[in-house]
């Protein structure tokens, strides 16, 4: 097994994950964390992904491809809104429903948390029958816990 890839800072809001932030040093370069922002962009299944320096601030959007220096973070509404373009009210209400964490002892693992979501995310959009495929000891009953 390699180290464990941890990401600086992950945008969280309305538990849902939104943005991953790479921050580096401020004597490099605010675009030296770009590929490694993409790639925990990409493993978590997240849209938007910022890499910085703390002085200059770097923006890419993983499903159009457009990235670019950017002059402020977005609000966690308006990644809500960008990430979420069309409302739905089962989505919001989904939304307002925390992770039950056994009293905050208990981490779900990323691919747990995308699972979930990604499930929620599809009862929202009306569909009624739903697969997910997961390997022995990665957690099913904890997601099938958390769905319900």
């Amino acid at each position: 097994r390699g180290k464990p890839e941890i990401a600086d800072y992950v945008l969280e809001y309305r538990n849902e994950k939104l943005a991953i932030v790479e921050a580096k040093r401020h004597d490099l370069p605010h675009t030296e964390g770009v590929m490694q922002a993409k790639q925990y962009a990409l493993k978590m299944a997240i849209r938007f992904t910022y890499a910085t320096n703390g002085q200059s601030l770097y923006g890419m959007d993983m499903e159009t491809g457009s990235e670019g220096d950017i002059t402020r973070y977005p609000t966690p509404e308006e990644l809500w809104n960008q990430t979420h373009a069309v409302e739905n009210a089962w989505r919001d209400r989904f939304a307002a429903i925390p992770f039950e964490s056994v009293g905050g002892s208990f981490q779900p693992r990323y691919y747990q948390e995308t699972a979930v979501q990604r499930v929620l995310e599809v009862i929202a959009q009306g569909r009624e029958r739903i697969l997910l495929t997961l390997a022995t000891g990665t957690g099913k009953t904890f997601i099938a816990f958390q769905i319900a």
